[in-house]
């Protein structure tokens, strides 16, 4: 099929979502959960499709879980790819280790990385029927990508990173402030608290923000799984997430010019989570890596308007399609 008779467009996306990939999640779809490295419990999708031609694991983003993913997963099962969805620790159904399950908490993004690792190893792997496997990454999940592909360069064969998080944006809050205030609150052993600016899930307020994403029927589908189930409201992040995020990005920008995976990297020039400076240093650095850069675009590309999205999967298959 192609790719432009597969994408919906604005109209059509809730009747789509109700019908077709409704009917798709409850047919073809399976959720389990395994032990990771540590005995964390992790939990998992995955779709085979009968025409079977290649494979993805999925590495998403801060505060998600799948339901955002379900459009997306869709169109790769739809091309034939195999998908395995991760739920990274802390996220969705998967294990979490603070109370608040509106907060995200994590000591250290090897961790992410590990769990990534023993979902290849343990689940991942026996199910690829020796055809090709391809990494999807976003925001956050990129960062993790990069430390991953930097740790274990034979487990891909090429990786999409949209929007990855290779420097957090900070605005016009200087870093020698930032590194204050990440002092000031390990000293005070608020670690596992809000850090600036975050809040818990609003059931009742709907702060829909075109900063982020410009489809209001995808956000709205989300936010229907987030209202109706607490496993999906995590949105907060800890005063730990933001210092190992700090600490991951510093991490893997160090180890770029290691990277040997070829690399298909979308940068949007309007995100307002995301620094688009550190996609470009990432390009110089890392060996082979094709830059695309929608510069009216938001964080979330593929919830873009039409055009934008179009392209974005178009570029996507021809990339994770060639020898």
């Amino acid at each position: 099929m192609e790719t432009k008779d597969l994408i919906v467009n604005e109209d059509g996306y809730t009747e789509f979502m109700n019908t077709t990939v409704a009917r798709w999640l409850a047919e073809s779809v399976h959720h389990a959960t395994f032990k990771s490295f540590d005995g964390t419990t992790l939990s998992y999708f995955y779709a085979i499709p009968k025409e079977h031609k290649a494979n993805i694991q999925m590495f998403h983003g801060f505060s998600e879980g799948f339901p955002r993913y379900h459009e997306m997963a869709y169109y790769f099962y739809s091309q034939g790819y195999a998908f395995f969805f991760l739920e990274m620790r802390g996220h969705g159904y998967s294990e979490r280790f603070i109370d608040n399950e509106d907060y995200v908490y994590i000591e250290d993004y090897d961790k992410y990385v590990e769990d990534e690792k023993a979902f290849y190893d343990r689940i991942v792997r026996d199910k690829l029927y020796r055809k090709p496997l391809y990494l999807f990454s976003f925001s956050m999940g990129g960062a993790v990508a990069a430390l991953f592909i930097e740790k274990y360069p034979e487990a891909f064969r090429k990786a999409v990173m949209t929007s990855p998080m290779l420097e957090v944006k900070t605005g016009s809050i200087p870093w020698p402030l930032v590194h204050a205030v990440m002092f000031y609150a390990k000293r005070r052993r608020m670690m596992k608290t809000p850090g600036p600016g975050q809040h818990p899930f609003d059931t009742e307020h709907d702060d829909y923000n075109r900063d982020r994403a410009i489809s209001k029927s995808r956000y709205d589908y989300v936010r229907g799984y987030q209202v109706l189930d607490h496993h999906y409201r995590t949105c907060c992040a800890t005063y730990a997430w933001m210092d190992a995020s700090f600490k991951a990005d510093k991490k893997l920008m160090r180890h770029a010019k290691e990277i040997q995976t070829p690399i298909l990297l979308f940068s949007a020039g309007a995100d307002e989570l995301v620094e688009p400076k550190a996609h470009e240093e990432f390009a110089r650095k890392a060996q082979n890596v094709q830059l695309v850069r929608y510069d009216d675009s938001h964080h979330e590309i593929f919830s873009d308007k039409y055009e934008t999205r179009l392209d974005f999967y178009t570029r996507i298959f021809d990339f994770i399609s060639e020898p």
